[in-house]
């Protein structure tokens, strides 16, 4: 995960996200999150142009081409593509990851990656030749909202996390101090904070090794009304979490529980007012 060969390294490419399959075995289904006609783009000029004509050439793995939507956020202005391509990979990660995402089809998506952040105080690089050892110092990952206008996830990629603190916070060379970065999710005014796993603990470097769906260092929630994360935990305490938590009287909706991690031979009863099922 800490390999730079895994990152899309071209210069016009400044939104790319890691590549969490085996070097030299990359395939379609598995490339990072990077536009792949962005050299037809410059996000920073007003005359922006796109090769309309490479993308009908491209086909998706995914059968037919989603159809375009007339919409104002169809128009591509500044600071913004319209790749079909790329929201195609974000929609099979989050229903690969997420149980009830099957009918999930992302529409618009915001990707923010930071790539080899250093943490407060770190040593500066006064040459170009220090420019691949100072990495051992440097954070990268990204963050990934993704919409279908009625559902939203958050998608957290951790590669390369070597420290977990500042200076300033009384951290030595990004360890320890007296408090650890935090990640995790608030309603936007402070209130109704939902931290990560490791989060504020110096043991953050974690997040880049496990995993909430099936690819380490990646980690995906609900975000809309409720924070609802993907998969399991292997916490000791808490209870299930199911979502939606109604459905219509005669079922075939599919529910999303979270929680605990199960072993193939545990047995779990769920009761439905007075009626309890296995």
């Amino acid at each position: 995960l800490d390999d730079d060969e895994l990152y899309e390294r071209n210069s016009n490419v400044n939104y790319g996200a890691p590549n969490y399959a085996q070097a030299g075995a990359q395939s379609a289904l598995n490339q990072p999150y990077s536009n792949p006609s962005s050299q037809n783009i410059n996000p920073y000029t007003q005359n922006q142009q796109y090769n309309t004509q490479l993308l009908q050439q491209q086909q998706s793995i995914y059968g037919k081409k989603r159809k375009k939507r007339q919409m104002p956020g169809r128009i591509s202005q500044s600071g913004m593509v319209v790749d079909p391509l790329l929201l195609d990979n974000i929609t099979r990660h989050i229903q690969e990851g997420y149980t009830g995402a099957n009918g999930f089809r992302a529409e618009h998506a915001f990707i923010v990656t930071w790539y080899r952040m250093a943490h407060g105080g770190a040593a500066r690089a006064l040459d170009v030749s220090q420019f691949e050892y100072i990495k051992d110092w440097q954070n990268t990952f990204q963050l990934v909202l993704a919409s279908d206008e009625i559902r939203t996830f958050a998608i957290f990629n951790y590669a390369r996390l070597n420290w977990t603190s500042s200076n300033e916070a009384g951290g030595l060379d990004g360890f320890g101090g007296r408090q650890a970065a935090m990640v995790g999710f608030n309603g936007g005014n402070g209130t109704g904070w939902y931290g990560l796993p490791y989060s504020g603990e110096g043991r953050l470097w974690k997040l880049g090794y496990f995993s909430n769906v099936l690819t380490p260092g990646r980690w995906i929630h609900r975000v809309d009304e409720l924070i609802i994360p993907a998969g399991c935990t292997n916490a000791s305490n808490g209870g299930m979490l199911t979502a939606p938590p109604w459905g219509p009287m005669h079922g075939g909706m599919a529910i999303n529980v979270s929680g605990p991690c199960l072993r193939p031979a545990d047995i779990v009863k769920v009761n439905f007012e007075n009626w309890q099922t296995t």
